[in-house]
């Protein structure tokens, strides 16, 4: 397209459209914009390549520091997430003199089952679901940063070298989605279901958000004498109200929201007369005496007054904790670079001042959701790696005598990094994180750890019984009580080899999240991190960074409902595979099926261990005279082919 060959040449001396440089794909769940950022220089001196002999050895520690947005549709969330990443755009070399951006990213989503609805009303940003933005920095320029603008300083880590700004947006179609989620006859399909289940649970355990206010919805030119007052439209704030008094059931008691009203009208005055009716009618139904609002004022001044009287009057748990103007792009003038189409934010430059001013504001106010290191996106990336470089290529593992397990390594892990053509963080962090989340993904029954050739299920112990007279084989698998943990064990380092799995239904469930640019947010829990309410807070302990991001996913009804349903079609296939081995004649097609079967239960039992950890489980198979004595020959087989 012509637009995205100008867009990505980036013309000098005007300003492109971003419509042109965020082209839109399609995918089974819906649609997605993409867009990145990399300074070449920067990441050349400060990031150490894979193919450096210290890529495994320089310290790489990267903190995270999450925000939540939400808000009203079109309120500009989308606006400034991609702004750190529009290197096209007439100001971007401005916005880089103020943070040295190593690379910054932007994915938005919207979740469609069907094309009924358009997928955006309004250029250039799809209608969003979910968004995720990130700004990659070092440590240093992270640092600067916080001193130049008289922010608290921080204590970091010994190895941190990084520190990476994440931005996550619920939109407000799918906030609108969550609130009518279970409400009678809601259109909901099961994947989506699945999503706003995550969403909410997102939201229940958030530690502070930002919420964007609509000023082109919620105002309306007033009907005075006066030009440039404005006044508030009834429907508008009505949803508003309906809005935030739902976020008030689902926030924890006393969060705190801070407020951004975008797209004022410049000059703006409001007028608050028309809406005092609505609001003594309110006061009275509460019971409450009305209490006077100044009629006019500045917009952001009037929305905060207006919003801590509605909290009183409808009694909400939530905290405002200040209303500031949302001023990302500048205003349209009779420059031809920012009023060729009258205005349009699809062609507006960005407003530095505004955009860094928000930015200082979020860490000032303290409005961080979460800080903790960077696992979450090597646990991605772990998964992605296994699918596309192993189970795609072999989609029918267990259907195929002849297929060999593969387990994967941290060598084959960096060569899939080194193919990646965009990483939010460096390579070279995900590969060092290798021994650490892997070894937690192993101890999450998430990976199959290699022991020797192979596990050998030296994390169960298991009992074979058959009912008399040759009938059904139980088999009885239970935890073995001297387990050690892997992330206990010593040499935790890069050493670890592991498999994920190679039964697609199971593997299907676990990696719906990631096919989706779900953030990780959304599938670990951080409930029980401790709250800070600044900037400066204590950094936990390795051990407590560990234990505190639980895999709160598997929990979702939804989620279980597809994993029962798994565990159902793996053992479906176990007693057909069984059935094989039984009646395969002895030589190397019977020690396939063989090695196939016990692969296959080990995978059934780690399933079991998602959905009851720590639970025994027990498989029912087909009657086989003498069935005890095959199975210990099973194993006497598995250990011998594969000797620990």
């Amino acid at each position: 397209m012509e637009g995205e060959e100008a867009c990505e040449a980036g013309h000098f001396f005007r300003q492109p459209r971003k419509a042109d440089c965020l082209p839109i794909s399609k995918h089974p769940y819906g649609y997605v914009q993409r867009a990145a950022y990399r300074q070449p220089d920067l990441h050349h001196e400060e990031i150490v390549e894979l193919d450096s002999p210290f890529a495994s050895v320089v310290a790489s520690g990267t903190q995270v520091y999450t925000f939540l947005l939400l808000g009203d549709q079109n309120a500009g969330k989308s606006t400034f997430l991609h702004a750190f990443c529009f290197a096209q755009d007439l100001n971007f070399l401005e916005l880089t003199s103020y943070l040295p951006i190593l690379a910054s990213s932007f994915i938005n989503t919207r979740f469609l089952t069907d094309d009924t609805s358009p997928p955006r009303d309004e250029l250039p940003f799809l209608d969003t679901d979910i968004a995720r933005g990130t700004v990659l920095l070092t440590l240093d320029s992270f640092v600067f940063f916080l001193d130049e603008f008289g922010l608290p300083n921080e204590e970091f880590p010994p190895d941190t070298r990084y520190v990476l700004v994440q931005f996550i947006e619920i939109g407000g179609d799918h906030l609108d989605s969550l609130m009518s989620a279970d409400q009678e006859g809601a259109d909901t399909s099961r994947e989506m279901r699945d999503i706003l289940d995550r969403s909410a649970a997102l939201l229940t355990q958030a530690r502070k958000t930002i919420y964007f206010i609509n000023a082109a919805t919620l105002f309306e030119p007033s009907a005075t004498e006066y030009s440039g007052t404005y006044a508030i439209n009834h429907a508008s704030l009505g949803k508003l109200t309906e809005r935030l008094s739902w976020l008030s059931t689902v926030l924890p008691a006393s969060h705190q929201i801070l407020f951004y009203l975008s797209r004022v009208p410049s000059g703006c005055t409001l007028d608050m007369r028309s809406v005092m009716p609505v609001v003594e009618a309110a006061d009275r139904a509460a019971g409450l005496l009305p209490l006077a609002l100044p009629t006019e004022g500045a917009p952001e001044q009037q929305i905060k007054l207006l919003l801590d009287h509605l909290k009183r009057t409808h009694k909400w748990r939530l905290d405002v904790v200040e209303v500031f103007k949302s001023e990302h792009l500048q205003e349209a003038t009779g420059d031809d670079n920012t009023a060729r189409s009258g205005g349009d934010t699809n062609e507006l430059p960005l407003n530095v001042d505004k955009i860094v001013g928000t930015l200082v504001r979020l860490f000032q106010q303290g409005m961080q959701h979460s800080k903790r290191e960077a696992e979450v996106f090597t646990f991605t990336h772990i998964l992605q790696c296994w699918k596309s470089e192993f189970l795609d290529k072999q989609p029918s593992f267990y259907e195929d005598p002849g297929s060999e397990v593969h387990w994967l390594h941290a060598d084959e892990f960096a060569e899939y990094l080194e193919g990646l053509e965009f990483c939010e963080l460096p390579e070279t962090i995900l590969l060092q994180q290798w021994g650490k989340v892997g070894r937690r993904l192993v101890d999450s029954s998430l990976a199959i750890e290699r022991n020797g050739e192979t596990s050998c299920f030296s994390r169960f112990a298991i009992t074979c019984s058959q009912a008399p007279g040759g009938g059904e084989v139980h088999l009885h698998c239970a935890q073995r009580a001297d387990s050690t943990p892997s992330t206990q064990r010593s040499g935790a380092g890069n050493y670890l080899e592991m498999r994920l799995f190679y039964f697609a239904p199971l593997m299907d469930v676990l990696y719906s999240y990631f096919a989706k640019n779900i953030p990780g947010e959304f599938w670990i829990d951080h409930s029980d991190q401790p709250t800070s309410t600044s900037t400066t807070a204590t950094t936990p302990s390795a051990s407590s960074s560990s234990s505190s991001q639980r895999l709160s996913f598997l929990d979702d009804p939804s989620v279980r409902s597809r994993l029962g349903d798994a565990v159902k079609a793996m053992e479906e296939r176990l007693r057909s595979l069984w059935q094989a081995v039984v009646d395969a004649p002895a030589g190397p097609e019977h020690e396939r099926q063989a090695v196939h079967f016990l692969w296959l239960v080990e995978e059934w039992l780690h399933a079991q261990q998602m959905l009851a950890p720590a639970g025994d489980a027990r498989l029912t198979l087909p009657s086989a005279a003498g069935a005890t004595e095959r199975i210990k020959a099973l194993f006497d087989l598995l250990h011998r082919l594969c000797p620990q």
